[in-house]
């Protein structure tokens, strides 16, 4: 029987009550943004917690919180974060970003977000795992909007898209005020076309850095070098 936990580096991710499993996505976006050291980060969907608790890694000296609307995943969240050597430095809750954000009068130096991709296509038999995959359970725009009025004047956004929302989301940036100073177009193999590009969005504007990065050569499981040396801190065998 397959183990009900993926195993890190410095921490384990028990996902059974997860309707979204530990993924390529996730983990290179919490590898590839820049964190703050100090400050304040919030993970917006939190799911299993491997974003906070990656940042619970990379950024030794910040607090982090979680956001979870499904109570399922948030449990074990709050169950995965309790299990490593960061849970006083996490803090997990379970509700609806926007209705929460709009009591809440915290401000973060980074809100990083795995959001749901998919609006159209078949459901599945969970609910749950159709609010986590489906977009009409997460609007761009107002999340765009919402986390603007939560970040700090230095705060960033920071996300992982399907390659066809690059240009929505840039014009969705633009027109809050906020500008993609950094991009990585993630490429499934050399052959592939991408499917994904990751992004981060700050307040201030300056000269945009874009990169390609490439998962795998020569066949399944060959990872590329850019991708070794990215994830090295977190993937045991890699």
């Amino acid at each position: 029987m397959a183990n009900n936990y993926f195993q890190f580096k410095q921490f384990k991710i028990y996902q059974d009550k997860c309707s979204m499993k530990v993924g390529t996505d996730g983990t290179l976006l919490g590898a590839w943004t820049n964190v703050p050291q100090t400050g304040r980060i919030l993970d917006v969907g939190c799911g299993t917690g491997l974003l906070s608790l990656m940042m619970a890694q990379r950024a030794p000296f910040s607090m982090i919180d979680g956001i979870e609307i499904d109570i399922d995943a948030a449990h074990q969240a709050a169950e995965n974060k309790n299990h490593s050597k960061w849970r006083e430095r996490i803090s997990i809750t379970n509700n609806n970003f926007f209705t929460w954000a709009a009591k809440w009068d915290k401000k973060y130096d980074l809100i990083i977000c795995n959001p749901p991709f998919y609006n159209q296509g078949p459901k599945s038999s969970s609910t749950n795992r159709d609010i986590a995959r489906q977009n009409k359970f997460f609007n761009l725009a107002e999340f765009i909007q919402t986390s603007k009025q939560i970040l700090t004047p230095q705060g960033a956004i920071s996300l992982i898209l399907p390659a066809e929302q690059k240009l929505t989301l840039l014009e969705i940036a633009d027109s809050n005020f906020v500008h993609a100073n950094k991009i990585c177009h993630i490429f499934p193999t050399p052959l592939k076309p991408s499917h994904r590009f990751m992004v981060q969005l700050f307040a201030e504007k300056t000269d945009l850095q874009e990169e390609n990065l490439i998962v795998e050569i020569n066949g399944r499981h060959q990872y590329s070098e850019q991708y070794r040396m990215l994830t090295k801190d977190f993937y045991l065998n890699i």
